[in-house]
Formats: C-alpha cells, structure tokens, sequence
C-alpha cells in the first residue's frame, strides 16, 4: 500500500494517525505506534469521527517571529503554518 502511494516501504515506521477536525479544516496528529512485524498502527482513540493514516513529510512553516525585549522573563511568539503535523497544537496553548 505504501508504495501505491509513492512512500518506499522503509517508511513504514513513520506512519501516524491523523484525526479530521472540521472546526479547523485539517487533520489533527492523535499519534501512532507502529508495529511492523505484525504490520499495524496501535494508538488510543477517544474521539469519534474520521481518521487517516499518513506519513507528514512537510516542514511546517514558522513566521511572524518576536522575541519581547526589556524583561528578565522575555515572550517569544510566533505563527505556525502546518496542514498536517506531528505538532500538538495544545503544546502551544
């Protein structure tokens, strides 16, 4: 299957799962283990709703990068620009 979608097979270990999330319009990274010897993805679901597995080869896009200046404690922000990720979106709240 991997290769009929133009992955060789040794990528096999960096298949995820993906959760389709309407509000935002992408797919969610929910996780993955895989198990190649016995050819499966284990991860805990506990949402309904519609799930892929997909490898993420795309870098996500870092912009709008501020560093606050003039405190011992400065804020760092920025924008991320990524359709599908292994990024927890909730790291970040």
């Amino acid at each position: 299957m991997l290769q009929e979608a133009g992955f060789s097979l040794e990528k096999e270990s960096r298949l995820r799962i993906y959760r389709w999330d309407g509000e935002s319009g992408c797919y969610q990274f929910t996780g993955g283990t895989v198990d190649t010897a016995n050819k499966k993805v284990i991860a805990s679901i506990t949402l309904p709703g519609q799930y892929i597995l997909a490898i993420d080869e795309l870098v996500p896009e870092v912009s709008a990068f501020k560093v606050s200046d003039g405190t011992s404690k400065p804020a760092i922000t920025f924008a991320v620009n990524d359709t599908i990720s292994e990024i927890d979106p909730a790291l970040f709240s």
